[in-house]
């Protein structure tokens, strides 16, 4: 907790005192890591936020990306893959690219869980989180290729469906069962 003070020293804002307040207050992690039981939402990633979940990005030339987009317990894999593409696509409209090619895309599970001290057994939690990254690469003129991909088109495309998609408490729970097995499988 004195990291996350030190942080806020200079930005005591009236939300950061309330915050800190309830911090303070004995309410714990559980009840300030808002966002666990929602999916997660096209946004970047953040830590002081407190909100889990997002995307983040490394360049790896002048005109590629590494894209990485983590989302929480209850997010699917098929979101947070189109997070990692719908990033990838307003940062080449961003850039003023109009193509986009993904060259990789690796996805799997972030896994939490404890160790039983009698039985030495690795038991998965609940709270696992899911993990997609890809690398894109970008051009402005292409040969005719079908895995180029037209960004803005992308991106458009994408932040409709992220504005029109609910999830229902069925989907979010066979996401976290998801996420569940695959790290009780890598556990065991």
């Amino acid at each position: 907790m004195f990291f996350f003070v030190k942080i806020l020293k200079g930005l005591l804002l009236p939300g950061a005192l309330v915050l800190l307040a309830a911090c303070a207050g004995g309410m714990g992690p559980k009840s300030i890591a808002v966002g666990n039981g929602e999916v997660t939402p096209y946004r970047k990633f953040s830590m002081i936020s407190g909100l889990p979940g997002g995307w983040k990005e490394r360049r790896f030339g002048p005109a590629s990306f590494e894209i990485e987009a983590v989302g929480t317990a209850v997010t699917p894999l098929s979101r947070v893959r189109e997070i990692a593409v719908a990033r990838a696509a307003e940062r080449g409209v961003g850039s003023g690219y109009r193509f986009m090619k993904i060259h990789k895309y690796t996805y799997g599970f972030k896994c939490t869980g404890r160790r039983n001290s009698k039985t030495g057994e690795l038991k998965a939690s609940a709270n696992n989180h899911p993990v997609g990254k890809l690398v894109v690469e970008y051009a402005n003129s292409v040969s005719l290729d079908d895995e180029w991909l037209v960004t803005n088109d992308q991106f458009s495309t994408l932040l409709a469906r992220f504005r029109a998609k609910t999830f229902s408490d069925q989907e979010k729970s066979q996401a976290r069962r998801v996420g569940t097995a695959a790290c009780q499988r890598h556990a065991g």
